[in-house]
């Protein structure tokens, strides 16, 4: 798993975090339902997927959907994959955004169920324990 940014130095927001998800054809959107059945339905949650998304296309839809002076976790599913590559450039830009790859259930109902909750940099360092810890 990666975390790219240092979380502790980004700057803290009453805003509510931002969650997206950038993966491999459809598994996002599956994550998503799977943690809406359990907790329900959703807001700030966005996703997006790679298939048939050139890097740069990719790089665009990812601009578009994200928050400029929002705290955002944009969770992938696969360090190194395209998904993880076009967002690693995007977060050098905007110290709000923390890519964090590796997305798995637990990790995206950590995310969920504690954005409100939690500091940003607390919350990306929990989510990250969480989906490591949901791996047994």
């Amino acid at each position: 798993m990666e975390t790219l940014n240092n979380p502790d130095s980004l700057k803290k927001s009453r805003q509510p975090v931002f969650g997206l998800l950038v993966t491999h054809h459809g598994i996002g959107q599956e994550l998503v339902k799977a943690a809406e059945s359990i907790v329900g339905p959703q807001e700030r949650l966005t996703v997006l997927s790679n298939q048939n998304a050139s890097y740069d296309s990719l790089c665009q839809q990812i601009q578009a959907v994200l928050p400029v002076d929002q705290d955002t976790v944009i969770m992938v599913d696969y360090f190194g994959g395209s998904a993880h590559l076009a967002v690693r450039s995007l977060c050098v830009s905007n110290p709000q955004w923390t890519l964090v790859s590796g997305v798995n259930l637990p990790m995206l109902l950590s995310f969920i169920t504690k954005r409100d909750q939690l500091p940003f940099s607390e919350l990306v360092e929990v989510i990250r324990t969480d989906a490591v810890r949901g791996i047994r």
